[in-house]
């Protein structure tokens, strides 16, 4: 069980869903953000993060009185300064989503990027070979409730279908490399923002024990 292992990894609780932007929509949904709401965000985030963004609320790169929370993003395993970015974002009273699609077990201080702000999200096709695939992790459990209770009620053949269609749509488009196929990744990653439960097509290359997982990891880090 995938959700298993991570949550034995992370020491905490875990959500697996279809891609770290579908979790980010959740988790901007469960906090109550609007599409009146600012998102703070960083210069070099992707069109296709920006675009889920925009179904639960608006992003800038400058906060103003109407924004409520900010997404980090650890690039690459370059972990932010997160003791001087907590102190900040408590004075503008501001939620603290942790993007760490890139830098999964990456530590800042001695402490587990991810374990920092309110939530943090995960993408695993960034580190394994597999096509999608993402988390969530938080120490909120109403959070992880809100998350897993969605995913069984949007679930089903409807799920399955989607699932089979984005995981072909998407191996065809990186062999492919084209403007046509980018255009099919970004349909697959931001219009099916609703459905979070994952089936075994989108972890069948995810490894299977916790001793695989760290051999995975440590080799990320040395590439």
């Amino acid at each position: 069980n995938i959700e298993y292992l991570l949550t034995d990894f992370f020491g905490g609780e875990v959500s697996v869903v279809n891609s770290a932007r579908v979790g980010l929509y959740e988790i901007l949904r469960f906090y109550g953000l609007t599409r009146c709401d600012n998102v703070l965000v960083p210069d070099f985030l992707g069109q296709c993060v920006l675009n889920i963004i925009n179904k639960a609320g608006f992003p800038v790169k400058k906060a103003d009185e109407k924004t409520k929370a900010m997404l980090l993003l650890h690039q690459w395993g370059y972990p932010q300064r997160m003791d001087e970015v907590m102190v900040e974002a408590k004075k503008r009273n501001l939620l603290v989503i942790e993007d760490c699609a890139h830098s999964m077990d990456s530590t800042y201080k001695g402490r587990m990027i991810g374990s920092w702000g309110e939530a943090s999200i995960y993408s695993f096709s960034k580190i394994f070979s597999i096509v999608m695939g993402g988390a969530v992790v938080s120490k909120n459990h109403g959070l992880m409730e809100y998350i897993n209770k969605e995913k069984k009620e949007n679930g089903g053949l409807y799920l399955k279908l989607i699932n089979e269609i984005s995981y072909f749509v998407l191996k065809n488009a990186r062999k492919r490399g084209s403007n046509h196929g980018n255009n099919f990744v970004e349909v697959c990653y931001s219009q099916f923002h609703r459905l979070v439960r994952p089936n075994s097509i989108v972890f069948a290359g995810f490894p299977d024990t916790k001793n695989d997982l760290s051999k995975d990891l440590q080799k990320r880090k040395s590439n």
